[in-house]
């Protein structure tokens, strides 16, 4: 944080030789990461409030986490959306916005890890033993799979059903 990186350019267009100069700067805030992060497409996504709480409380109860969808736009703004979404936590442990097809196998790791993945590469993952991993395609807001319930819940269905009905909009 804090460091400048200078990065020299020199480009030759037709007749005329250009020199820029770019000084990239990191800002000593540790949570700039907030900046970049664009909540409107996970937001939107048909996930929503309770499939948003749902991503929340795997967060918080480190889960290991794979994010899939379409379009790579969409899946790291999801992505990074969702790692912004629990400040003033930070996630402490892997995060891969979108993980290349040929690392796959980095999905049967035993760390708790959030991970984006194209959408074409998910049936790759049923020949893979996965156990209490979190995936779900942000483009139908469907969970693919989820652990069993068990005693890790934050919140009860009945406080589910309470935000749902905070949010909700009057008629």
């Amino acid at each position: 944080p804090g460091e400048t990186l200078t990065v020299y350019t020199i480009s030759d267009v037709g007749e005329e030789v250009k020199h820029e100069v770019d000084k990239l700067t990191r800002s000593n805030n540790a949570y700039d990461y907030l900046d970049y992060a664009t909540f409107e497409d996970f937001i939107t996504s048909p996930l929503g409030v309770t499939g948003v709480l749902s991503v929340f409380e795997h967060l918080l109860n480190e889960r290991r986490m794979i994010v899939c969808a379409k379009s790579v736009t969409t899946l790291s703004a999801c992505a990074n959306a969702i790692y912004a979404m629990i400040y003033p936590f930070v996630w402490q442990h892997i995060y891969i916005p979108v993980l290349p097809r040929s690392l796959i196998d980095m999905c049967c790791a035993p760390m708790p890890f959030l991970v984006g993945l194209l959408s074409s590469s998910v049936p790759l993952l049923d020949k893979m033993p996965l156990e209490e991993v979190v995936l779900f395609d942000v483009d139908t807001g469907e969970f693919l799979r989820e652990p069993e319930e068990d005693s890790s819940k934050i919140m009860s269905q009945h406080q589910y059903n309470s935000c749902l009905l905070y949010t909700s909009p009057s008629p």
